[in-house]
């Protein structure tokens, strides 16, 4: 049966759409890109500051007997990754809402108005080379794909072993609540760990 010139403009107002709401997400998903970006940056940014001034910092806190704020440090670096991870699990999501929903839907108008070819198929399939890295490029992929996410955990453990240099190096006592800073930076390692090794999986 003949689609209906009126079943034609329905059609075509749904490809329009359609067309109209794939933009918009596509321009969603380059602005998440570039902010995902911008917590690279602002890690690069906070490394070049901190660890260069490490030693000025150490000197002054090695008169003080103390350093437990340096175990507090760390905790900024988490945040950053879990913001680099939040930005990670949004563009999975519009890729996927893509991927699953606007494609189908586009190629599905495009076959009702008797305009589908071969090359349909391949329509916004972008969005599925960057899925799977793992299973295309092995296990040893898996630290160049979650390097960005892995940059701000690398800071964090630099610090932690920096201060405890730094108490070894002035022959300084941990206290209470430095032990309880180095467990909660522990803790926070392995919820960070675990969440992106389940992000990387699930694209």
């Amino acid at each position: 049966m003949k689609t209906s010139t009126k079943n034609l403009e329905q059609i075509k107002l749904e490809y329009d759409a359609l067309i109209q709401e794939y933009n918009s997400l596509r321009n969603e998903l380059i602005a998440t890109l570039e902010s995902a970006r911008q917590v690279t940056n602002y890690t690069f940014v906070l490394t070049g500051l901190l660890f260069p001034t490490f030693p000025l910092i150490t000197g002054y806190l090695s008169q003080t007997k103390t350093g437990t704020i340096l175990f507090i440090i760390p905790v900024v670096f988490y945040i950053l990754a879990w913001t680099s991870l939040r930005y990670t699990i949004l563009c999975n999501s519009l890729s996927t809402y893509i991927r699953d929903h606007i494609a189908p839907k586009v190629r599905e108008c495009l076959v009702e108005l008797g305009t589908a070819t071969e090359r349909n198929d391949r329509i916004f399939r972008w969005e599925d080379k960057g899925k799977n890295t793992l299973k295309k490029y092995g296990k040893l992929y898996f630290p160049i794909a979650g390097a960005h996410y892995g940059l701000p955990l690398l800071g964090a453990v630099l610090v932690v072993v920096i201060t405890l240099i730094f108490y070894n190096t002035y022959a300084l006592t941990l206290s209470s609540l430095d032990y309880a800073l180095i467990i909660t930076n522990l803790l926070l390692l392995i919820y960070s760990c675990f969440w992106g090794i389940k992000v990387e999986l699930l694209r």
